[in-house]
Order: C-alpha cells, then sequence, then structure tokens
C-alpha cells in the first residue's frame, strides 16, 4: 500500500483495537516501536515505577485504568503513559532489550535505558471531540517562491506522516504535508498550484520507509489534521477594543512567530473560553467577558500578524476581539461544587496529569468524554474523575484550593490534597435513553459479540457510549469491567437477577454484570438503521481511487461509523478498508471484484467484524438517494462573456472543482442549472438557451477536482440541472424599506457567504415566518409584521449579496422584504360576525397603523396573533385593530360589514366605511393574558424600588415575555417600566398610585402596548395566586452526603421557592428544600442531621430570586408544600410481585409514564379511572387493576427509582410495586 497506511488521526493510535476477552493476554498487541525520550519533557508524561511486577501486562492495566492511548516499558521498571507518542527519535527494536524484572514471565524487554518501547492501550474514546479526524488530500506541487505553508520545521529521521500531524495539530493548524523526507510544513491554506500524480511523492520516510514523505520541492500526502477553520465553529469578529494593565480579557498567550487568528483560536477554544483577542501583533488574549475599556474604531487594530501578514493582530495594548463559537463553557451545566479533601485512596477515583499542566476546560473534557459526572482539579496541576465524591469531607474554606491553574494562570485548580470539584453536566438519568432488559448467561461464544474492557471507566453510561457509537442496538456489562454490544441476546438463557450483583468501578451505585453474565441494556438504537444498507462484495482498490473519499476513523472504524460518515455527506455508497479506513462514493468496482476473504481486516472500532483488507474495499449501499438523483445533463453550450449564458453567477473553484461541487454550490443557491467550464469554473443560473448548444465533443475536458468526470470545455460549457423546483413562484416581493435601530423585522440572521435570496426564504420559511428580508449583503430578516417605517425606491436597495454578487441583498438600514408563501393563516382564523363599533369606546382596544403597506386581513391577523391576542379585526384599509373581546356593542348583519369595501389580490372585504361596524375573527390561539389582570400604575423610587426583582429586558420587553419571566419565579405580580424594564414580586403600590397618563411609553419589544414610564410601574397579576398561602417555614437544617430530603432537582438559574413548591407539591410531597442558591429537595420528614446555627445559616440568594434566600452550604431551608399525605392514608404498600410481559398481572396493562413517573400520578390516574389498586414497575411504567398476585411474590426486587421522583421506588424490571388506591 502507498499511501493508505498514513491516514493517521492525530490523537488516535495506529493499532487495531484489542480484544477485550476475558482471556485476551498483551501478546496480541503489536510494538510501535523504540522511541528515545528526555528527562526535561517526557515523551509520555505519566510515569509509574515498579522493581518487581513491571510487564506488558502490568503498564497495560496500569495506563489503561488512567485512559490513556498508549502505554511505554522503559528501563526495564517503569511504566510510562501518554495520548500521544514520537516527540523524540525513534530508533531500531533492538535497542529496547532490557529484561523486565523476574516477577515477568519469560525473557520479555522492558524497554532500555531512556527508550521507550511503545503499545496501544486500546482504550477508546467515548466522545468525539469534533477535531480527532484526519483526512488525506493528495500530492501538490510547491514552488520556492510561494511556500503556503507558513510554519516550517526539519525533523529528520523522526519525520514521519503521524509525527508531523501531530505537531502542526498541536499548534492549531488546518493542514500538515511533508517534504523531501526531512520536512514538515504547517498552515491554513494549501496549495493552489496543480495537483500532482501520486507516484511524484515516492521518497520513503527515513526511519518507517514503508511510508512516504514528499518528493524534491513537492508536497506529499497533504493532510487535514482535524482542527477546524475558527470562522467555521462560529467564530466572528467582533471589534477593536482597549486594554489595560488589569486584563480586559485576563489570560494572555505569547504566541510570537505563530501569531494568527488561526492559531489563537485554537488557544483559546481549547481553553473554553467564549472569546478570543490578537494583540500587538505577537500576543492571544482569551477571556468570557469582553469590553471594560471601551471599543475603538476598527482601523486602530492595525499591526500584521506576525504569523500571517494578510491579517491584522491588534496593536499595542488594543485587542481585536472575535467569539471562539463556544459558549462559555460553565453554561453546559458545569456547576462548581465546591472544594473537598483528598487522600492517598482518591475520593475520584481516575486519574490524569496533563503534560502541559492543567486547565478547567482539559480537566472538563478529559472527564466528560469518558462519562463522568464530576471532575476536579488538584494542586493545580492534577485532573481526576468520578461518580461520587467527599467521602474526606468538605475543606475548611474555599482559600485551601487557591492554586492557580498551571495552564491558565486566571483560575484556581484546587490545592494540595484538595480536589476543586465541579459537576460535568452530563445528565444524573443519562439512562433515560436506555431501558434495562435483565441478567442473562454468557458463554464462550459470546451472546452479545464485542467484548471491550473498559477497566475502571466501567459504568452504565461508558458501555452505553461506546456500544451505540459503533451502531449496536443492545448492550451488556459484564465482570465489572467489560463492555459488550451486540443487536440480539439471550441465546445462553436468563440468569437470576441476584447473579448481576458485580459493583461498577466508575459508579459503585450500579451493578455491572458478573463473571460470564450480562446486565443487557438497550442502547436507543433504531432496530433498522441497517435498512437499505446491502453488501456488495469485496473490491480491489489503487491509488487511483475507486471510492474517491478516504477518512481514516483509526479506533473509531466500524460499519455504523462508515456508514453515518458517508450517509451524512450524501454518498450512494460506503466502503471499508485496510481495518481503519472509511471511503464513500457515488460509483464503485472499476478496479474489479474479489473473493470476500480478501476482506477480513477486523475493524479498529469493533474487532467482532471485518472492515476490509489491504487496498481493498468491503463495499455497501448506504440507502440513501445520491446527490445526483434528480441531475439530468442538458448538454454542451457555447459559453459567453455576457448575460446571453443565462448562467450568470460564475465561481472560479478551481482543483476543488467537480460535479457534485458546482451542483451543491448552485443547487444552494436556488438556481435551477448548473454549468462546468474548462475543468475549473462553476455557473449558475435559471434558464438555458438552447440555440448555443454545440457536440459533446466540446465538452471534453477533465474535472480538475476528479478526473473520472468531464467539466466542460475551454469555451463551453457543459449544464446539468440541480433538481430545484420554481421555489420562486410562491414568494412575492414587497419592495424597499427603511429599517432602524428599533428594528422592523423580529429576527436578524448574519448569513455571511451564504446570504442569497433562497437561502433566506429556507431559514424565514423554516420558522414559520410569513416575511423574509435581506439587508447589507449579508443578512436574512425575518417577521410577521413589517412596514413600521418608510418606503423606499428600490434602487436604495442594491447591494450585491454576499453569497450571490447577480442578485442584490437589500442595502444599509434598508430591508428589501417578499412574502415566503406561508398561507396557513386562513385555516386558523373563524369570521366571528359583524359588530358595532363605538366612536368613543372600541370594543378593540389595540389599534395599529399600517403605514404604507394595505393591512389586509393576514397582515393583521399575524399582527395580532404573534401578541397573543385571542381576537383582531380591521378597521380600515391601514388599520389593525386586536383584542382579546369583541362584541361589546352587539351583533349587527354580516351585509352590514359591506362586500366591496376593499378588494385586492391581498384582500377580503373588512369593512363598511360608511358605517361604525367591523367583521371580527379569531386569531386560532387562546390568550395568556386571560390570566392576567391589569392593577394601575404606580409611583417607584429609584434609590429604593417598589419591586425587588429587576431585569434589563431592552429590545424583547413585550407584556408577555415579562410576565413569563416573574411568573416562572413565583412571584404574584409583574411591572412594566420606561419602556424596556420588567420588575417581579409578592407586593406593590408602597410609593402611592400615580395617573394612568404617566404610564404611556410605548414597550421597546411590541410598540402597540404601553410599558410604564420613566419611575412608573404598570403593574399586573400574574395569574398564579397565593401558593404559599399554604407554606410554613420551617427551619434552617444540615444536611450531608444522603440527602435529609432524599429527591433531589437542581433548579440552576432558575432557582426559586415557587420552582421548588410546585416540583415537590406535584409529586406529593410535604416538605420543600432549598440548599446552595440553586439545588431543590423533596421530602416527608426533615431534621435528622440536626439544626444549622449561626448569624449565616441559610442566607444565600436564590439564583432566580435574588430577593429570596434559598438555603446554604449543605443547609436546607426547608418549608412545608401545605399538602398533607397526598393520598390521605389511603395508598398502602401491598408488596412488590412479578409480571410477566405475555400475561400481565394487572388488567389495564402498563401506561408509560416516563419522566413524570412518580406514585402520586400514578395513583391519580388508577383512582379516576375507579381502580382499587396500582402499581409501579421499572422506573417509568403505571398499571391499574383490581387484583394482583397471580404470579407471586418477589420479594426485594422492586428497588428502581422512580424517573419522576429519583427519592422514591417505583418496581422493578417486569416487578409491580403494588398499592392500594383507597376505592
Amino acid at each position: 500500500m502507498r499511501w493508505g497506511l498514513i491516514f493517521i488521526l492525530a490523537c488516535c493510535s495506529l493499532c487495531d483495537s484489542v480484544r477485550a476477552e476475558e482471556n485476551a493476554g498483551p501478546d496480541a498487541l503489536p510494538s510501535l516501536g523504540c522511541y528515545t525520550d528526555s528527562d526535561s519533557q517526557r515523551d509520555l508524561p505519566e510515569q509509574h515505577q515498579d522493581f518487581k511486577l513491571v510487564s506488558k501486562r502490568y503498564c497495560l492495566d496500569y495506563c489503561r485504568a488512567s485512559g490513556y492511548l498508549y502505554f511505554g516499558m522503559q528501563g526495564g521498571t517503569w511504566c510510562n503513559c501518554g495520548d500521544s507518542y514520537g516527540r523524540y527519535e525513534r530508533v531500531s527494536r533492538r535497542e529496547c532489550n532490557q529484561l523486565c524484572p523476574d516477577g515477568a514471565t519469560g525473557n520479555e524487554t522492558c524497554g532500555g535505558a531512556w527508550l521507550n518501547e511503545i503499545f496501544p492501550t486500546g482504550v477508546a474514546r467515548l466522545l468525539d471531540d469534533g477535531m480527532n479526524s484526519s483526512e488525506y488530500l493528495g500530492c501538490f506541487n510547491d514552488s520556492i517562491n510561494s511556500q503556503q505553508q507558513p510554519l516550517r520545521r526539519q525533523f529528520g529521521s523522526k519525520n514521519s506522516p503521524h509525527y508531523c500531524n501531530s505537531f502542526c495539530k498541536s499548534n492549531g493548524f488546518i493542514f500538515s504535508a511533508l517534504q523531501n523526507k526531512d520536512w514538515c510544513l504547517c498552515g491554513n491554506s494549501h496549495s493552489r498550484q496543480d495537483r500532482l500524480p501520486e507516484s511524484l511523492c515516492d521518497q520513503p520516510c527515513r526511519e518507517e520507509p514503508e511510508k512516504f514523505c514528499g518528493g524534491v520541492r513537492v508536497i506529499n500526502m497533504l493532510f487535514s489534521t482535524g482542527v477546524p477553520h475558527w470562522a467555521t465553529k462560529g467564530g466572528q469578529k467582533i471589534g477593536c477594543f482597549s486594554d489595560s494593565s488589569d486584563r480586559d480579557l485576563p489570560l494572555v498567550l505569547n504566541a510570537g512567530q505563530m501569531a494568527s487568528r488561526q492559531h489563537c483560536w485554537h488557544q483559546c477554544v481549547s481553553r473554553g473560553y467564549a472569546y478570543f483577542g490578537l494583540q500587538a501583533a505577537r500576543f492571544c488574549t482569551c477571556g468570557n467577558v469582553y469590553g471594560r475599556y471601551g471599543k475603538l474604531a476598527d482601523d486602530r487594530c492595525s499591526m500584521r500578524c506576525a504569523g500571517a501578514w494578510d491579517q491584522t493582530c491588534g496593536a499595542g495594548m488594543i485587542n481585536e476581539v472575535f467569539s471562539t463559537g463556544l459558549p462559555e463553557w460553565t453554561d453546559r451545566s458545569v456547576i462548581r461544587v465546591g472544594c473537598f479533601v483528598d487522600a492517598a485512596s482518591r475520593d475520584l477515583p481516575l486519574h490524569r496529569k496533563f503534560t502541559d499542566g492543567a486547565d478547567r476546560f482539559s480537566c472538563w473534557q478529559f472527564c466528560y468524554q469518558r462519562g463522568y459526572k464530576y471532575f476536579g482539579l488538584q494542586a493545580g496541576s492534577q485532573c481526576f474523575c468520578g461518580n461520587q465524591f467527599g467521602r474526606y469531607g468538605r475543606a475548611g474554606s474555599n482559600s485551601e484550593c487557591g492554586t492557580a491553574c498551571h495552564r491558565d494562570a486566571s483560575k484556581t485548580c484546587g490545592g494540595s490534597w484538595r480536589n476543586e470539584i465541579f459537576a460535568t453536566g452530563i445528565e444524573r438519568m443519562a439512562e433515560n435513553a436506555i431501558a434495562r432488559l435483565g441478567c442473562y448467561q454468557d458463554g464462550s461464544v459470546r451472546d452479545l459479540q464485542l467484548l471491550h474492557e473498559a477497566g475502571s471507566a466501567t459504568s452504565r453510561l461508558a458501555c452505553w457510549h461506546y456500544c451505540k457509537l459503533r451502531g449496536y442496538r443492545y448492550f451488556g456489562l459484564q465482570a465489572g469491567r467489560y463492555c459488550a454490544c451486540g443487536n440480539s441476546y439471550g441465546r445462553h438463557g436468563v440468569a437470576p437477577e441476584s447473579h448481576c450483583s458485580v459493583r461498577c468501578p466508575a459508579d459503585d451505585r450500579q451493578t455491572c454484570g458478573n463473571r460470564y453474565k450480562n446486565e443487557v441494556f438497550t442502547t436507543g438504537l433504531p432496530p433498522d438503521w441497517e435498512t437499505g444498507v446491502v453488501r456488495l462484495g469485496c473490491f480491489v482498490d489503487k491509488h487511483d481511487r475507486d471510492l474517491p473519499v478516504l477518512l481514516d476513523a483509526g479506533q473509531l472504524a466500524s460499519k455504523y461509523h462508515c456508514w453515518t460518515y458517508c450517509r451524512s455527506n450524501g454518498y450512494k455508497y460506503f466502503g471499508l478498508q485496510d481495518g481503519t479506513m472509511c471511503t464513500c462514493g457515488n460509483a464503485y468496482g472499476r478496479h474489479g471484484q474479489v473473493a470476500d476473504s480478501d476482506c477480513n481486516k477486523p475493524c479498529g472500532g469493533d474487532s467482532s467484524i471485518t472492515c476490509g483488507g489491504h487496498m481493498k474495499n468491503d463495499i455497501f449501499i448506504t440507502g440513501i438517494q445520491p446527490w445526483d438523483a434528480n441531475v439530468t445533463r442538458q448538454g454542451c453550450f457555447k459559453a459567453g462573456n455576457d448575460s446571453s449564458t443565462n448562467l450568470p453567477l460564475v465561481q472560479r473553484t478551481g482543483s476543488s472543482t467537480r460535479r457534485q461541487h458546482c451542483w451543491q454550490f448552485c443547487q444552494s443557491r436556488g438556481y435551477r442549472y448548473f454549468g462546468l467550464q474548462s475543468g475549473d469554473l462553476c455557473a449558475c443560473g435559471n434558464s438555458v438557451r438552447r440555440l448555443g448548444q454545440v457536440d459533446d465533443a466540446e465538452c471534453s475536458v477533465r474535472c480538475r477536482g476528479f478526473a473520472g468526470e468531464t467539466c466542460g470545455g475551454m469555451n463551453h460549457t457543459e449544464v446539468f440541472t440541480t433538481g430545484v423546483g420554481a421555489w420562486d413562484s410562491v414568494i412575492t416581493s414587497l419592495g424597499c424599506f427603511e429599517d432602524r435601530a428599533d428594528r422592523d423585522m423580529v429576527q436578524m440572521f448574519h448569513a455571511k457567504e451564504n446570504s442569497h435570496k433562497y437561502f433566506c426564504w429556507n431559514y424565514c420559511r423554516s420558522k414559520g415566518y410569513m416575511y423574509f428580508g435581506l439587508q447589507s449583503g449579508s443578512w436574512c430578516t425575518c417577521g410577521n409584521v413589517f412596514s413600521r417605517f418608510q418606503k423606499k425606491n428600490n434602487s436604495e436597495c442594491s447591494t450585491p449579496c454576499e453569497g450571490d454578487p447577480t442578485t442584490s441583498c437589500g442595502g444599509s438600514m434598508r430591508n428589501q422584504l417578499f412574502m415566503s408563501g406561508i398561507n396557513q393563516w386562513e385555516k386558523q382564523t373563524t369570521s366571528l360576525g359583524c359588530f358595532e363599533v363605538s366612536p368613543n369606546n372600541r370594543p378593540i382596544p389595540v389599534v395599529h397603523r399600517a403605514n404604507s403597506f394595505d393591512a389586509g386581513r393576514r397582515y393583521c391577523w399575524h399582527y395580532c396573533r404573534s401578541r397573543s391576542y385571542k381576537y383582531f379585526a380591521l378597521r380600515d384599509e391601514l388599520t389593525c385593530l386586536c383584542a382579546n373581546w369583541y362584541d361589546r356593542f352587539g351583533l349587527v348583519e354580516k351585509s352590514g360589514c359591506g362586500d366591496d369595501c376593499m378588494k385586492t389580490n391581498r384582500r377580503t372585504s373588512c369593512v363598511d366605511t360608511t358605517r361604525d361596524t367591523i367583521e371580527a375573527f379569531h386569531t386560532g390561539i387562546e390568550a395568556w393574558e386571560t390570566t392576567v389582570t391589569r392593577l394601575g400604575c404606580f409611583l417607584d423610587v429609584e434609590n429604593s424600588r417598589d419591586f425587588p426583582v429587576h431585569l434589563d429586558a431592552g429590545n424583547k420587553l413585550t407584556k408577555k415575555f415579562c410576565w413569563s419571566y416573574c411568573q416562572a419565579r413565583g412571584h404574584k405580580y409583574f411591572a412594566l417600566q420606561n419602556r424596556r424594564h420588567c420588575y417581579c414580586g409578592g407586593a406593590y403600590g408602597r410609593r402611592g398610585g400615580a395617573d394612568d397618563s404617566e404610564c404611556s411609553e410605548r414597550c421597546r419589544g411590541d410598540t402597540s402596548t404601553t410599558c410604564g414610564g420613566e419611575l412608573r410601574n404598570e403593574v399586573f397579576s400574574t395569574g398564579i395566586g397565593d401558593w404559599d398561602r399554604n407554606t410554613t417555614r420551617q427551619g434552617c437544617f444540615n444536611d450531608a452526603a444522603h440527602p435529609d430530603l432524599p429527591m433531589e432537582h437542581n433548579l440552576g438559574s432558575l432557582a426559586n421557592r415557587y420552582s421548588c413548591w410546585k416540583l415537590c407539591s406535584t409529586r406529593g410531597y410535604k416538605y420543600f428544600g432549598l440548599q446552595n442558591r440553586q439545588k431543590c429537595y423533596c421530602g416527608n420528614s426533615f431534621g435528622r442531621y440536626g439544626v444549622a446555627l449561626g448569624s449565616g445559616a441559610c442566607q444565600e440568594r436564590c439564583s432566580g430570586d435574588p430577593s429570596a434566600t434559598c438555603g446554604g452550604d449543605k443547609q436546607n431551608e426547608v418549608f412545608s408544600t401545605g399538602l398533607e399525605d397526598w393520598d390521605n392514608g389511603t395508598a398502602s404498600a401491598m408488596g412488590c410481585f412479578i409480571d410477566k410481559p405475555d400475561d400481565p398481572d394487572f388488567a389495564s396493562g402498563l401506561h408509560h409514564l416516563g419522566e413524570a413517573a412518580t406514585r402520586l400520578a400514578c395513583w391519580r390516574r388508577c383512582r379516576s379511572l375507579g381502580w382499587r389498586y396500582f402499581a409501579m414497575q421499572a422506573s417509568q411504567w403505571c398499571a391499574c387493576g383490581n387484583s394482583f398476585g397471580r404470579h407471586g411474590r418477589a420479594n426485594r426486587d422492586c428497588r428502581l427509582p422512580c424517573l419522576g421522583d429519583p427519592g422514591s421506588t417505583c418496581g422493578g424490571h417486569q416487578r409491580n410495586e403494588v398499592f392500594s388506591t383507597g376505592l
């Protein structure tokens, strides 16, 4: 094989996965070579020495238990672990000849003096971080005067595809390349010169001659490293900002000659920051907020980047700021738990020490990928993972976790023997996606064919991830350390439940089967993902690839992974090759078929199945329609230099030119035809003139991106249909309209290079908007009402679209508007009749003038419906009226509304202009305002507010927005003030009333309604009533690791007393408690850890309502819910009983309650239906009946927690926990 072996994942190993059978030994592991090491910076960062026990098995177990990808043996007594290797020179394997200690078996060698013999551990990451895929791009010409790769290193004998790609990736570059044996090149764009035949890339690597490392002045095997371009991951320029010695973006890194936007983005995003900046040509800055020292004009950021002269990198003490595309990573439910004591027997079992020091983001990512619920940082550089914590207690104070992170000194990373612990954000009940099927016998012929040794990382979540990622329907846990995967189970029969009793090492609250006993679950994958996936056979491949798209999947390689990759990219066929590679294409078989036995190499990600062979593709149908299913060739046409071609949009696509690329470019812009010319041009249009058609022989130039296709001729265009229909027949142009800072359209989206009419139409239509617009060449605008401002001449909407310069996309603060074609409104409107109107007292109070655009029934329906009104009407040709009532002055004859007063192509009869009448219609929704009462206009004082909770809603403020915000937090009243401010509270009017005329300012988010005035509150009731009338504060009580109130729920940023009361009272609990600002606990008794004493007890403010307290650290502020026993003592526990799927014990069968499953919910359901008994089963099922127990009692098998109330049990697997309803 020429270069198939070198498609290396930058963070995955070269080897096949370890077969994790119980009797598998380390001898099956291939050696990756003998490498030199250094005392100053270790090649494998974690070291462990043992003078008696070191062996290949010992080191494998040690490094695998810590989740490392590779292990090395050195000096006869050392085990070294890491996720990458090869920093230093490779030497002959014969030099790694030092014998292992006497405790090892036979004459086994354990490396040499400062020499590591390196092996893979077989560990595969549970979750892909999105930056693991490397792709070979080809052999390209280069020149001395136009080097495309800014970073060049001469690595000499240690140069290899793996080493070079890892080096470039670690420095944040998008591409890596090898040249002339010794040189490694890194960059963010690749050569635009001609692609060359593979035969010119023939220089063998010095230490790995079976691989190739370029040619003379030729870049060989150009790779993508897997690092994405910063702008494709959501990064956007924000502006130019002042800095100070107290840094605006706190983390500052000296990038030197590598400083560029790509490099700084990579440095900041790898640390989890939301923003990155460039300063003084050489520095990267990172942070989660910016702008403390003010914004500057963009031209102040004028210094050229040291690593990219075509980019600017701020200036002296001036940051050029961009978004990384990440939200602040703490937004991912990563919550700080506190500072905790650690000991030699670790509180969090999985340990990782990072080579370049720790930071919070790296530790979170490591633990999250391995499925752990918590991560902890210690002593600035160490990272720990686990599923429970706190057995040695909390530290005396948070200051004990004050050591700065070695990789990010702006944050703390624990202290000496002190873990700073955080939640990773993995859902506590991630098992919701799965169903437990029972305990099953295993045998030498495995029941679930794929067995993977997960070691100390074994948990239900980890095995679920592992098997689902490989496309299996079922997963099992065995012997406390293995994951088993398969598509069927049960061939060896059912085992007693008590036999699946071994605790999971990563979460000892769970069981993980037993020796030769699988605890089996569903993965949640549909059983039919392979429907349409048909095997076609084993086929020869060559350097001129049969399936042109290649991906090195490494340890993720499996049939499911390759199917997913190729299908998601629209290919008709996928192949598996050489154990680790996926191949994709729309045609196959050019090089002939061979025997199936030639496709027998085990898959890197699933050793139970095969993934092709050496230069042999095992090919399958993906089961989807290929991209060209609706593409029809129209012929070969003369190419003109003007619009006579009828394909006006032309783009030079260079070396990426191929039919699929051009089709995608034109189809995504809504064009009906695409054409290719001269091998490297793509053109788009909506018509083709037959007058210029010529012989097909004139279109014979091969595509530069794929020599297997023709792409027109030198002066001729090869034309095809895109398959796009006449989409623009459903849209209507409305004209050019003014826009202002107080936007006319409710939604704006920066489409940038995607901006064109077809994209914006699709975007707005998919969100249900009636109108869409284009603005400033690169923005889409959407809405259901418009024309609050003036209509303008069409010449003011002539800015070319960034995504299609042949068409216009509005102008600066000018919307080019269209109707999207959504016309479902008529199905939701109902005429209510014609009604009298009093000139002095309108029955419909909201009046909206539509300015220069005729209103029409559809316009007014959208206007009133979007503001949550129940009824609308038209008063005259420009006026919409909205309300929640309509018939105050009585019904009149329909003829009184006039049938011919207003009829246009968008209008129906609305009103008789000679009479005071209106025709009213229903908007099709029930108004939220029916629960809201206006209480009046009231005074406020700036330094002593009438309402304790405040939100500056800005342009979002509407009455509904403020109502929703306050109602969700349990407040009885809400108020609107000064156009943009929302207030919440439990009382109002302390400063006295004001005249209604003083609450007349219009809401920023809905100018049809008023939002108070300056220091004037327009007050309303939220409609939730006196929820706390029967609640009583019980006091402040201590809590512990085993909660005093058993049901726990993290309310996060919305935590308040009302939310907790509602959560607990709906589940039938007598008491609710709030703790640590955001946690809610429920129970029927409290106080077993005693009263919390001291003036500071339970004084932390609620995260969702700072006006109230929500307990403290390990302190519950306890209240009664107002409920006594929800069942009045009638729901007596009858016991745990056996159920059978084919003969249910309960007459009603099972009803799925899912996440709402509680005893209260099931009791209510069965009692309302008149049944005498109810039963809970398998955490989430409810059954009702008048008798039970036909299959016998089950003793203690009803121990599964209720999904809706983990503090209570809800039966077991095929076990009913039975209660009486009291009837």
